[in-house]
């Protein structure tokens, strides 16, 4: 949650200690990963998540994060691959087909995608989590007008 204030030098430091108590957890390792995507640190991000899946290659939640960490590189057919992995794997979790067809939409034109949104209209509460509104795959719209609006109607910080 730190990470999600932009606090990110505290996640990472919070991160850090978990991952020093349990060095193998896969679920803290993932975390990691996806803590450096927020901060900034799509390279250091792929690392990690590329060591979770070392230790667990069937590990669809470390698939998801690095599927987002591709798409933050720009690199979207890598990411589509992950994001199918993880779909595969755990096929029951929304988040992961979420996912994936945001990798589709935004390797076609994600602006026409945020044009589009209705769910803030229709008041659907998987906005923010089955959009991913929160993602870094949304960095490069912060600054739209139009993105900003729209954090602001459903509040969250732009």
């Amino acid at each position: 949650m730190l990470s999600e204030l932009g606090r990110h030098e505290e996640a990472l430091a919070e991160i850090k200690r978990a991952q020093q108590l349990d060095p193998l957890s896969l679920i803290i390792n993932a975390v990691s990963g996806w803590i450096l995507l927020r901060a900034g640190r799509a390279d250091l991000a792929i690392e990690q998540l590329r060591k979770t899946l070392e230790i667990d290659p069937n590990f669809a939640h470390a698939h998801f994060f690095l599927g987002y960490a591709h798409v933050r590189k720009g690199a979207f057919a890598e990411a589509i691959a992950e994001f199918q992995r993880a779909t595969t794997l755990s096929p029951n979790m929304t988040w992961y087909e979420g996912g994936l067809k945001q990798a589709y939409a935004r390797s076609a034109e994600v602006c026409k995608l945020l044009s589009e949104l209705k769910a803030f209209d229709q008041r659907d509460a998987g906005l923010v989590i089955n959009m991913g509104l929160e993602t870094p795959m949304f960095d490069p719209l912060r600054s739209d007008p139009r993105y900003q609006e729209l954090l602001r109607r459903i509040g969250l910080p732009p």
